[in-house]
């Protein structure tokens, strides 16, 4: 899944700098977690490039929200936005 989130990559698809590497990878990680729930190395994964963001937190911002346009696409493309969407309400009500 988290290649997926690399592939989106492209002027027709979600247009982005890859000039940083550690920029993108978390823009694939990020991009990815209402996709992949259920894998227990996400998170650890996730928060080792967090802590090299820790002191770049308007670069985390702007990495975050280019993460959502990574997700935001591949569900689209995929048809499982409203399943993702059913998922978030039902966690909510949790």
């Amino acid at each position: 899944m988290h290649e997926l989130g690399h592939a989106t990559m492209g002027k027709n698809r979600v247009p982005r700098d890859v000039t940083v590497y550690s920029v993108e990878e978390l823009k694939a990680e990020l991009g990815l977690p209402r996709l992949e729930r259920q894998l227990a190395n996400h998170a650890a994964y996730l928060q080792s490039w967090l802590r090299e963001f820790a002191d770049k937190k308007h670069k985390l911002v702007s990495v975050a929200s280019e993460a959502q346009k990574i997700s935001d696409w591949l569900l689209a493309r995929g048809g499982m936005a409203k399943q993702a969407e059913s998922v978030d309400e039902e966690q909510s009500a949790a």
